[in-house]
């Protein structure tokens, strides 16, 4: 197990706390395409994590940090996966 494993599985567990945004839009014939896009795992998210699990401030500040760092990555992998084919 490696040294960052405890940042790696609180993104994987908090992943299921980030927002979506619905965008979606009419087609014709009454069609309707609606898409749910992921954003970013909430601040206050972590810090509530942190804290359940008795991490001290400067441990939070490293998960926060870690935390951005993996969704800037994740977000622009789905925002790649999920652009309109031409």
């Amino acid at each position: 197990m490696g040294h960052l494993d405890w940042i790696w599985d609180a993104w994987w567990r908090l992943s299921d706390e980030r927002p979506h945004i619905v965008s979606g839009m009419s087609a014709p014939m009454g069609a309707t395409l609606i898409k749910s896009i992921p954003g970013k795992i909430p601040w206050s998210v972590v810090d509530h994590w942190c804290s359940a699990h008795g991490y001290d401030d400067d441990d939070r500040d490293m998960m926060d940090a870690c935390i951005q760092s993996m969704d800037a990555i994740y977000l622009d992998w789905w925002a790649e996966k999920n652009k309109p084919r031409r």
